[in-house]
C-alpha cells in the first residue's frame, strides 16, 4: 500500500473535492480555508503559474461569489486571470473559464 504525502497531487485532489463539497453545503468558511490550504501547498510544491495551481485560485474566486463577496472574487479572478493568461495562452479552456 502507498501512503501519500501532504503535498501530493493525489492528496491535494482529494483536499480540493472536499473544499468543493464544503462549498455546496454552503460551509463557505471551511471552503476558503480548505481551498486556501490547496493553493498553498501547490505553490509551493508546482509553483504560482502551474495550471493546478491556477484552478485553485480559480475556486477560491468562485466560492468569493457564492458568498457574497463580490469585490474579493473580483481580485482573486482578475489576478488568476492575469496569470492564467501568462502562462497559458488566451486559447486555453481555463482562461474562458475565468472569465464568464
Amino acid at each position: 500500500m502507498r501512503t501519500y504525502g501532504p503535498t501530493d497531487r493525489n492528496t491535494l485532489a482529494v483536499r480540493q473535492n472536499l473544499a468543493a463539497e464544503y462549498s455546496h453545503l454552503q460551509n463557505f468558511e471551511k471552503a476558503l480555508e480548505e481551498h486556501g490550504a490547496v493553493l498553498a501547498a501547490r505553490i509551493e510544491v508546482l509553483g504560482e503559474t502551474h495550471q493546478d495551481t491556477l484552478i485553485s485560485m480559480q475556486n477560491i474566486g468562485y466560492v468569493k461569489v457564492r458568498m457574497g463577496d463580490n469585490t474579493g472574487a473580483a481580485r482573486t479572478l482578475e489576478e488568476c486571470l492575469e496569470k492564467q493568461r501568462a502562462a497559458l495562452g488566451m486559447q486555453h479552456a481555463d482562461v474562458a473559464k475565468t472569465m464568464n
